[in-house]
């Protein structure tokens, strides 16, 4: 049952990071985790401990605290990205697709070809309904290539690398024309694969997500990390905090998407 109970608090916590609904540098106390989550304080240590050894969670002389990501730790994210999803998408088109994930991956780019079509004759690219659901469908394309993977480890590795706080879009620039970019790599990427050409799918999923992280905006990362420092970060955000935190995040995805 204390097994049970740790990974179910890991899992809610885990997710609440990613989401955004813990923000970034947003302080950890055990007390009041427990209290909200209504568990004793040891199976909230066990989760926070597990999540700083994922580098989702840090620790200082306060306590646990959310990780805060600068540009450089970004960066080194999509450059390890970038190794392994390439050579998941190798070994995907080498293995051959199964008539699932094909079909899967063929819907979100037809889905996406007939979005951005209707945008861009009707001049809405920019529109934040647009964007939010490319990034969805962005999100299902990688999810699914990913869960095709035939090496377990390299799956593991590729969620471990890839798990970061969704608001971590934010600090990326994408122009109407780079979005229009992102859906063609992906309807190249597809192509390769089920062409069954590891090397080429290789090379186009690595020059994919190279691109996205040549797009991230460094100034974003350094505003945030003065912000963070400047004022002290209160024991825990309340919730209208940060729900006003997310409505701002959908607003600034007006000219933001992450690969």
């Amino acid at each position: 049952m204390t097994n049970q109970l740790s990974e179910r608090v890991y899992t809610g916590l885990r997710e609440e990071i990613i989401s955004g609904r813990i923000a970034m540098g947003e302080r950890l106390r055990e007390t009041h985790l427990a209290m909200r989550m209504k568990v004793s304080r040891t199976p909230i240590r066990e989760a926070l401990q597990q999540l700083a050894a994922e580098g989702l969670v840090e620790v200082d002389d306060q306590g646990f605290h959310a990780s805060i990501y600068s540009a450089a730790r970004v960066a080194e994210i999509y450059g390890c990205r970038a190794l392994l999803e390439s050579e998941s998408a190798r070994l995907v088109a080498q293995t051959g697709l199964n008539s699932e994930a094909q079909i899967e991956l063929e819907q979100a780019v037809g889905f996406c070809d007939r979005l951005l079509a209707d945008a861009r004759a009707k001049g809405m690219i920019s529109d934040p309904d647009v964007r939010r659901a490319f990034l969805e469908q962005n999100n299902i394309f990688h999810s699914v290539l990913h869960a095709a993977c035939p090496n377990r480890m390299l799956r593991e590795l590729i969620r471990q690398v890839g798990d970061i706080p969704a608001s971590i879009r934010n600090y990326f620039r994408f122009s109407d024309d780079q979005l229009l970019e992102s859906h063609t790599a992906h309807r190249r990427i597809l192509r390769a694969l089920i062409a069954r050409d590891g090397e080429r799918a290789a090379a186009q999923m690595r020059e994919h997500i190279w691109a996205a992280r040549d797009r991230m905006d460094p100034a974003a990362f350094r505003k945030f990390t003065e912000a963070s420092s400047a004022i002290p970060m209160p024991p825990m955000a309340s919730e209208a905090n940060r729900v006003t935190s997310n409505e701002q995040g959908n607003d600034d995805e007006k000219q933001q998407v992450a690969s």
